[in-house]
């Protein structure tokens, strides 16, 4: 893959995550759901991965168009974090955007849930009571 691009691209449609390795899977469920005849099916099919439609401006715009996000999963073990955002709420997440949209391609806010990760439910809740501390 190019540089700066992380080792996977993945797709999140209909319910299901679909890994860069299940492509033809993510296909037979479009054609079921479209049908092999679409404009829809073809463009995706002539693709050929989810690299190659993550790439494309008109594509990337097509799977927005029917509600699937394409998003790229790094596997390695050092992690860039300046490529990356976390905000603890929606509102800060939305100011972001909206100071920095001109730099952004499709920005979205996705939610985060806690469950089965005790390591993010400690650092929220050392967050929280740096906050509580910094009020008093």
């Amino acid at each position: 893959m190019d540089e700066g691009i992380g080792d996977e691209i993945w797709c999140y449609w209909q319910d299901t995550e679909y890994s860069s390795n299940r492509f033809q899977e993510f296909l037979n469920d479009m054609a079921e759901y479209y049908g092999k005849e679409s404009t829809i099916f073809k463009k995706i099919q002539q693709a050929g991965s989810f690299e190659a439609i993550y790439k494309d401006f008109n594509l990337s715009e097509l799977m927005e168009d029917i509600d699937a996000d394409i998003y790229e999963v790094a596997f390695n073990d050092e992690v860039d974090l300046s490529r990356f955002n976390f905000f603890l709420t929606e509102e800060a997440a939305n100011k972001y955007i909206e100071q920095d949209k001109h730099n952004l391609f499709y920005p979205k806010t996705f939610g985060v849930h806690l469950y089965k990760n005790d390591e993010m439910c400690n650092l929220i809740q050392i967050i929280h009571k740096i906050a509580e501390n910094s009020e008093k």
